[in-house]
């Protein structure tokens, strides 16, 4: 079995030359990874598609082909137990180790352009010459003895193998053929020896599968890790002195622009892979405020691409509906003319904001009693409010904060007629609001007007600017409400998601809307432990999620790499550092009191803010902190311009010292400096010396706790437990080597079968597409395994095994329990089923959280339990299936069948019982086959 025993400093000794600043962890400090589904991403900037990495490890190319890796004398498959880590904490280029014996296995993946390309550097930062590039992957074998040993290892496409299916998958790269390329090595090491083995699957199969054989890996490697370095350099540079967090905030920049195609921000790689203004909107401003100019650009322009003919800027894919798109793309298109000050920008779009206001208004004076003066009634996601029944606070805050925007506008452009229209609009608009808000009764705003819902775009009443004044109670309120209050409050540090019903799920990036909204209201300890709970819930390798089933510690729907969990993190981090409120600028509003210690150091280089490019550092001294200003100017920030024939606006570097911009337009701005700029320090880290020209400093308490990631961590896992506790004896599957079918016994179900797979598989009659059509019976082999699958039209129309469900018909009676005699001694048993039907998250019961379970009882007395639990051991039937340690035997639409193997002990079996733990749950088993 291969080990989940690893060390940071193994998992990059191989190229140790290449990456000689890497610090190594010891043991003791090895990455926390938070999930069981620990997905991540390889690939390019821009391109289309990336080469997603599942948690077992699986490369995955075009049509869902995942690439395995098989290790050891046995050819076990690397697992989810091997944590993936990237390169330098951030880079791309993700690795794995695992150990086999006496054996290290030590496996990087990464991405490339073709190698053939004429322009390779071109080719890393855009698609220059098409959309396919280059996976590479290699492993290297270590023999970690003084005896000489052998290793093993095969790379190849998963034959008949479907990867979790994810949402909207509107933009998945189709494929009419599949890689077939199989590599195997198998090497006799020395003591001490090594030996390394390279696979190349371009993600779009080509013609001649060995054309780049040649190539060599560790020039292309090299290229790799400079091409992202030189992305970091250019960047807004920030480092605190948490390694966490500096790392996740790189690694956030290169999930964003992975995720982005052609220059138009997606929420995901291979899911939500389409441009969403609504989420967009957060990514334009990680890219303005990453310094990535160009990037946000290109961003910004999508946006005048999304409004319709009435001037309403409309949403993409199940977001066309809502409205909050509207408001949040008129802030958009202000953000991005702050953070620049292009007002040639600003001039061109004012139209297109005003035009979506006026949107606003028509709406809101249309929306029939009670509800006139507030938007009318409409479909919510975040809310999951779907059926356009209740009118949703979310769209009215963000509507109201463009018209601010649009009258900020109007000011800057001199249009005092506009600006005076639209600031009267937006009183009578907060007017109605407030007496909406009165009807409702309760101290804070709620999801609708209604109050029916999970909280989502009413908790963004003071972020990303301010809408109400920041003591405003209804505020502070909400905050309290959802944090002690809703559903019981905060788990694990952040936001409840309920939707229908009692779903078990929490939501990190929603919860920092009220982060940022104590950030404003001077909560700084607060916001210090929601950022160490914000980065518990990432991997390894620093991915962050959409929503979490946290019984499970599962990204929902396989959502992860998130950008918007990304993105949402580098705002927290930036504005914790630095923000702007209105015309001040806000220095170290919430940072642990730690950072500030003596010898540590907080450095922001070349942060483009609402009032120009700046950057500073403090340093923690004995009796206090240092501080290095370089104050906000506009000379030096990149601008953008539209060139002739193009439809994106290109960037040049205006007025900075030592560049080459002869072909610029030559721009001078005035500079626009902030009316104060404020620095926050603890009363225990004064600031030495005289504070720079324009800089107030404001003293706060200490905090009462030291918040760092050690902490979280521990705290979390006093409370959880470890990641995974083990069941004992699973078989990892699919096996390496097909079984012999006269070495099994198929053991006989006919007669505890009750149902008909084919008609009615839980009781329903005529249930649609609900049905296993296209199962096979009779004798079927599936991973290795030969099974006997009944045929119902030869055993009075009974097919499957379904145990019992409080929710199936009245009319069906379900036993509890079955007892499948054995009379045998055996090496491995197999399971196939391991579905259930009624509850797709039902979170199961006792230790194990489990909703059945097969108890196997030997003849010396005793027994050995196999618990079927939802996500790991079991899953819906009619999902895509995502339970961990299965693999899927059959599938079809929407079924399938998973097999679930265990090893024996050596010792006859009297019988299997395979017992409902009585829970919503109705568990399925179709087969069962004894290896002799």
């Amino acid at each position: 079995m291969i080990s989940r025993s690893y060390s940071f400093c193994r998992a990059v000794s191989w190229m140790a030359l290449l990456v000689p600043s890497t610090v190594c962890r010891t043991q003791a400090e090895e990455p926390f990874d938070y999930f069981t589904n620990n997905w991540n991403v390889v690939g390019l900037k821009d391109y289309e598609s990336g080469s997603r990495i599942t948690p077992d490890n699986e490369l995955v190319l075009a049509g869902k082909m995942p690439v395995e890796i098989r290790l050891g004398a046995d050819r076990i498959p690397l697992n989810r137990r091997n944590p993936k880590l990237a390169m330098h904490g951030w880079m791309p280029i993700i690795l794995v180790t695992a150990e086999e014996g006496p054996v290290r296995y030590e496996v990087a993946y990464w991405a490339t352009p073709l190698p053939d390309v004429k322009d390779w550097k071109g080719a890393f930062d855009w698609p220059t010459e098409g959309e396919n590039f280059l996976n590479w992957i290699q492993v290297k074998a270590i023999n970690t003895t003084d005896q000489p040993v052998e290793a093993n290892v095969e790379v190849a496409p998963k034959a008949n193998a479907q990867v979790p299916r994810t949402p909207e998958e509107q933009r998945g790269a189709q494929v009419d053929k599949v890689p077939t390329r199989r590599h195997a090595w198998s090497w006799q090491l020395p003591p001490g020896g090594s030996a390394e083995g390279v696979a190349r699957y371009p993600f779009f199969p080509i013609d001649d599968p060995k054309k780049y054989d040649e190539e060599d890996p560790q020039l292309w490697l090299s290229r790799t890790a400079e091409y992202w370095q030189g992305v970091a350099d250019r960047a807004t540079r920030i480092e605190v002195p948490c390694r966490k967090a500096s790392e996740a905030l790189l690694a956030a920049h290169v999930c964003q622009l992975i995720a982005s195609d052609h220059g138009e921000v997606h929420g995901g790689e291979d899911f939500y892979d389409i441009f969403y203004p609504r989420d967009g909107a957060y990514q334009v401003m990680e890219l303005e405020e990453a310094g990535l100019a160009e990037a946000a650009a290109k961003a910004v322009q999508r946006y005048l691409d999304c409004q319709d003919d009435e001037g309403r800027f409309r949403g993409g894919g199940n977001q066309g509906k809502q409205l909050d798109a509207n408001g949040q793309s008129v802030w958009t298109l202000w953000q991005y003319w702050k953070i620049t000050g292009d007002r040639a920008f600003l001039e061109r779009v004012y139209p297109r904001m005003l035009r979506a206001v006026h949107w606003t208004m028509k709406a809101r004076r249309a929306t029939p009693a009670p509800f006139t003066g507030v938007l009318h009634a409409a479909p919510a996601d975040g809310e999951c409010l779907w059926e356009a029944q209740h009118h949703i606070v979310g769209y009215d805050l963000w509507n109201l904060r463009g018209m601010l925007c649009t009258a900020d506008a109007a000011g800057a452009l001199g249009k005092a007629e506009d600006a005076e229209q639209l600031l009267a609009e937006a009183a009578a608009y907060r007017k109605d609001i407030d007496a909406m808000w009165k009807k409702t009764g309760l101290p804070h705003f709620p999801p609708s007007w209604e109050k029916d819902g999970t909280h989502w775009g009413n908790t963004e009443t003071l972020w990303p600017t301010e809408l109400f004044p920041r003591d405003d109670p209804r505020v502070a309120a909400l905050s309290r409400h959802v944090r002690e209050e809703f559903a019981g409050g905060f788990i694990e540090g952040t936001i409840q998601w309920k939707g229908r019903g009692n779903v078990e799920a929490i939501h990190p990036y929603m919860g920092a809307y009220t982060t940022m909204t104590d950030l404003i209201r001077g909560q700084h300890e607060q916001v210090v432990e929601d950022f160490y709970w914000y980065l518990l819930h990432s991997t390894a390798a620093h991915a962050f999620p959409e929503g979490i089933y946290y019984q499970k510690r599962m990204a929902w729907s396989h959502t992860i790499p998130h950008v918007t969990g990304a993105c949402n993190y580098a705002l927290m981090l930036r504005h914790m550092l630095l923000h702007e409120a209105g015309d001040e600028l806000h220095l170290l509003s919430a940072v642990p009191d730690w950072w500030l210690d003596e010898g540590q150091e907080i450095r922001v280089e070349r942060a483009p803010t609402h009032f120009g490019v700046m950057g500073f550092s403090v340093r923690g001294t004995a009796t206090g902190v240092e501080l290095t200003l370089d104050p906000p100017s506009r000379a030096g920030f990149p601008t953008c311009q539209s060139q002739s024939g193009a439809g994106f606006p290109t960037c040049q570097l205006n007025d900075i010292p030592g560049t080459n911009n002869t072909s610029a337009r030559q721009v001078r701005k005035p500079a626009l400096r902030p009316k104060r700029i404020v620095l926050h320090l603890p009363e225990s880290r004064p600031l030495l010396g005289t504070p720079p020209e324009g800089v107030e400093v404001v003293l706060r308490s200490p905090q009462k706790t030291r918040w760092d990631f050690p902490t979280v961590v521990k705290l979390y896992t006093d409370q959880a437990g470890p990641l995974f506790e083990p069941i004992p004896g699973l078989v990892p599957l699919p096996l390496a080597t097909p079984l012999a079918a006269d070495s099994c016994r198929m053991l006989d179900l006919t007669p505890l079968a009750n149902t008909d797979p084919f008609r009615a598989p839980f009781g329903v009659e005529n249930p649609g597409k609900y049905l296993f059509t296209g199962l096979p019976t009779g004798v079927q082999t599936a991973a290795g395994v030969p099974f006997e699958i009944i045929d119902p039209a030869k055993n009075e129309g009974r097919g499957l095994v379904v145990l019992h469900s409080p929710r199936a018909p009245a009319n069906r009676t379900w036993p509890k329990q079955v007892e499948i005699p054995v009379g045998r001694q055996g090496k491995r048993l197999f399971f196939l089923g391991n579905v259930h039907g009624w509850d797709s998250q039902d979170p199961g019961t006792g230790p194990w959280g489990a909703v059945a379970e097969y108890v196997i009882h030997y003849a010396d007395g005793q027994t050995q339990t196999v618990p079927l639990i939802t996500g790991r051991t079991a899953d819906e039937w009619a999902l895509p299936p995502e339970a961990e340690e299965t693999t899927v035997a059959f599938r079809g639409q929407p079924w399938h069948l998973s097999i679930l193997g265990v090893e024996l002990r050596p010792v006859e079996i009297s019988k299997i019982v395979f017992h409902d733990l009585a829970t919503p749950a109705a568990p399925v088993l179709a087969a069962v086959t004894l290896e002799q």
